[in-house]
């Protein structure tokens, strides 16, 4: 029996995951999702209320990974991670994310280690170029981390030792979990803290800071022409953002990691549109829109395609959103 599964998009991005709530707005249709061959998995969240983007990537380590005699390696990590690589130097990529005006930080859970940055969407790219060279080729010398390990002790002191508070509520999770998983200290003990070394770094790093142990997340503005077949009038949007040449080479860069226009793979050069704007009634009326709307599709889901079409007679109703949906139907 062959299985279809249809989903619908009514906005820029498609969404294949759960509700998500931010600030008043449901994102739960602006959400999509896909995997890399390498196994990365990258979550777009698109959001057109401002011209930034935050890219953010989480990788599957934390102090619940952790063991007694390694512990506060995940967050020791977190901090060797800004010192430099093969092809950039200590603090470059921070001073970079300053330069133009970004702001960029990390973290270290229970369960996940984060780092991200918010820049204005035109350098999506540049961090993304850093993130992807700091999992790859991290230089870790002795030098660095003897700083680094006395920065996290002072965290360690003002956190917990120092905050009644806290180390009651870390003698409560070690009586509950042990020295292991939930119950080690996200920055550990200072007993681990001072035998911590390079090489046990070394292996934290080669074991859990790899693409098919990440997830990156970018939220932003998304909407995109790309190409002239998909828009009415193209001419008079070659400045504009949706059209713009530096856009569109974005655009292609990232369809060239192997991405599919679901739309135009079984479509072909059809002319139709997914948004018409609604102060002007007469641009449904007369097919004058702008195809911002798209499913990108993994090559592990181009053979499950089946159908992919636009409900555009949604756009007649009373009072309807300048968006209509765009449709794609899988066989698995």
């Amino acid at each position: 029996m062959v299985k279809t599964l249809k989903y619908t998009l009514t906005l820029s991005i498609s969404i294949l995951i759960s509700d998500i709530a931010i600030s008043g707005i449901n994102f739960n249709d602006r959400i999509e999702q896909y995997q890399l061959n390498n196994g990365l998995k990258i979550i777009l969240i698109n959001d057109d209320r401002s011209s930034t983007v935050m890219s953010s990537i989480w990788y599957k380590v934390g102090s619940s990974y952790e063991y007694e005699g390694v512990t506060g390696i995940s967050h020791v990590l977190e901090h060797m991670m800004f010192k430099g690589t093969e092809n950039t130097k200590p603090g470059e990529f921070s001073r970079e994310i300053k330069k133009i005006g970004g702001t960029e930080n990390a973290f270290t859970g229970k369960d996940f280690t984060g780092y991200y940055q918010k820049v204005h969407k035109d350098y999506i790219e540049l961090c993304l170029k850093f993130e992807s060279d700091r999992m790859t080729n991290l230089n870790l010398s002795k030098n660095d981390l003897k700083s680094e390990r006395e920065v996290v002790k002072e965290e360690r002191r003002l956190r917990t030792d120092d905050n009644p508070t806290a180390k009651i509520f870390e003698k409560i999770s070690n009586q509950a979990f042990g020295m292991r998983g939930y119950g080690v200290p996200i920055v550990g003990t200072m007993k681990d803290l001072n035998k911590i070394s390079v090489t046990d770094l070394k292996k934290w790093y080669l074991n859990y800071y790899a693409p098919n142990n990440a997830v990156l997340i970018l939220a932003g503005d998304f909407n995109v022409i790309p190409k002239e077949i998909d828009v009415h009038n193209p001419e008079s949007w070659t400045n504009d953002a949706l059209f713009h040449e530096d856009t569109l080479k974005k655009f292609w860069s990232m369809m060239n990691l192997g991405l599919t226009d679901a739309y135009r793979s079984i479509n072909g050069d059809k002319v139709e549109y997914t948004f018409f704007d609604y102060k002007r009634k007469t641009n449904f009326e007369n097919n004058k829109g702008l195809r911002i709307d798209h499913f990108l599709l993994p090559p592990s889901m181009v053979d499950k395609l089946d159908k992919c079409y636009i409900d555009s007679k949604l756009r007649g109703l009373e009072k309807p959103s300048d968006h209509v949906p765009i449709v794609c139907e899988f066989k698995f």
